[in-house]
């Protein structure tokens, strides 16, 4: 499993020949047991690391971080499950020869690799001071390297050219960027309509 992180070559040539659905969902749950736990891990920090902030979280931290962990984990899941999808698609239609198992192994393997930067980082929390700079270059070295086993994936699995692999990275990449984006402004959007509801409820009583 852990080719991925020192020999990609050899992962992929395991992959193509086993050509196992099963073991690539295997480690995307893996990829996003990992995350999950990172981000539990990391909220349960804040109120601790930063005392400002500690009343605004403790909404979040009663429901514990064990509940967090889990929704993480289920979107993380079914977020790479998507993510296969859209990178068959994409890789596809620029000429790539591929199907769902190529496209969910490339964002498997690209996603097992950011998460375990996301679990180093987030052990190295709780080790103060030199915690946080060796926690930066943890974030220096695997998400750098997963964007590469990414594209490297591409490139084998759906067997295109560098060009077509680096376009179809940037495509995927783009559109999930994008996707957060107007996640988050529809979220800020339901959220402004419910704060001037209740001010308007509160004008009313008086």
């Amino acid at each position: 499993m852990f080719d991925m992180l020192f020999d990609i070559d050899t992962a992929l040539q395991k992959a193509k020949q086993e050509h196992s659905l099963g073991k690539t969902i295997g480690i995307a749950l893996i990829a996003s047991v990992l995350i999950g736990i990172a981000s539990g891990l990391l909220v349960s920090q804040f109120p601790s690391r930063v005392s400002a902030m500690a009343t605004s979280l403790s909404a979040l931290t009663t429901l514990g971080t064990g509940f967090l962990a889990v929704v993480v984990f289920i979107l993380v899941f079914l977020l790479i499950l998507l993510m296969g999808l859209v990178t068959e698609l994409v890789a596809n239609a620029l000429g790539g020869k591929g199907t769902y198992f190529s496209g969910l192994t490339a964002v498997s393997y690209s996603s097992f690799v950011s998460a375990i930067g996301c679990f180093l980082g987030a052990l190295l929390n709780f080790v103060p001071v030199i915690g946080l700079v060796i926690g930066v270059v943890v974030a220096l070295i695997f998400f750098p390297l997963s964007m590469a086993v990414l594209y490297r994936s591409i490139k084998e699995l759906f067997e295109t050219d560098m060009i077509t692999a680096f376009i179809t990275v940037a495509c995927v990449t783009t559109g999930f960027l994008a996707a957060i984006y107007f996640t988050t402004f529809m979220a800020m959007g339901l959220a402004m309509r419910q704060l001037e509801t209740q001010l308007s409820a509160v004008q009313k009583l008086f």
